[in-house]
C-alpha cells in the first residue's frame, strides 16, 4: 500500500475524550442491559462471524477497486500490528479469549439487543430503518440516563 493509499484510509476523524467517554459509557450500559436480558453471543458464532470477516478481507484483496483493496491491507496491516505488539500468534489471536473472538462477541450481543428491542415494537417491519435506529438509540440513551455511572 502506497502512502497516499495510506492515508486516505487513515483519514478518519479522531473523536474527543468526551466521545471516547460516550462511546465506552454506552459499550458499558448495553453490556449490561444485554445481561440483564440473558442475551449472549456464543463461541461457534463468535467463529463463523470472523469466518465470514476473513472471507470478506480476501475478496477485498481481490477486488478490482482499489479503495477495497487498501481498506482490505490497512486492516490486515492493523491485525498483524496488534499481533506483534502483544507478542501473541496469529492463532492465538483467533482463539477464544483473544481480541478477535472478544470484539465478535460483543459485536453479536449489541446486534441481539438490537434484534430483540426491535420485536417489541408493533408494526416494526413497516418502519424504515432509520426509524427503527431512532428508536432504538432513544432507547439506549434511556438505559444511559437511568444508569448509575461510577468513575473508580
Amino acid at each position: 500500500m502506497g502512502e497516499a493509499e495510506y492515508n486516505k484510509a487513515m483519514a478518519v476523524k479522531m473523536k474527543s475524550d468526551t466521545e471516547l467517554l460516550n462511546e465506552i459509557i454506552i459499550g458499558r450500559v448495553t453490556n449490561q442491559e444485554a445481561t440483564r436480558l440473558d442475551i449472549i453471543a456464543t463461541d461457534e458464532e463468535a467463529k463463523k462471524e470472523i469466518k465470514i470477516n476473513d472471507e470478506t478481507i480476501a475478496k477485498m484483496l481481490k477486488s478490482k477497486d482499489p479503495d477495497e483493496r487498501a481498506n482490505a491491507k490497512l486492516t490486515l496491516e492493523n491485525i498483524n500490528n496488534y499481533i506483534k505488539m502483544r507478542g501473541i500468534t496469529y492463532e492465538e489471536y483467533k482463539n477464544n479469549g483473544c481480541f478477535e473472538m472478544n470484539a465478535q462477541k460483543s459485536t453479536i450481543i449489541q446486534k441481539k439487543l438490537w434484534e430483540k428491542f426491535i420485536s417489541t415494537i408493533k408494526d416494526a417491519k413497516k418502519l424504515s430503518y432509520d426509524k427503527k435506529n431512532e428508536l432504538y438509540q432513544a432507547y439506549i440513551n434511556n438505559l444511559v440516563k437511568k444508569a448509575k455511572i461510577v468513575f473508580e
